[in-house]
């Protein structure tokens, strides 16, 4: 059996979301945010590195592609 990549794994804390009253819900939800400001701290070099990439190659005249879906693809779309 294929195991998925961690973003796409439930969250033990997740499984029992619809069940929670609205603030306990928001809570548990807002409880996550530290965890993904130490993720994009942790990912700051690499960061790093692909901006300057890419401003690097729009600088010369390339393009930056964006490809999602859902969520993610709206996103691209604004930007």
């Amino acid at each position: 059996m294929r195991r998925l990549p961690i973003t796409e794994a439930i969250h033990p804390a997740g499984s029992d979301l619809e069940r929670l009253p609205t603030a306990r819900l928001l809570a548990r939800l807002h409880s996550g945010d530290g965890e993904a400001v130490r993720a994009v701290g942790r990912a700051l070099g690499p960061l790093t590195r692909l901006a300057e990439a890419a401003a690097g190659v729009l600088g010369a005249g390339g393009r930056l592609v964006y490809v999602g879906a859902g969520t993610s693809g709206r996103l691209g779309a604004l930007d």
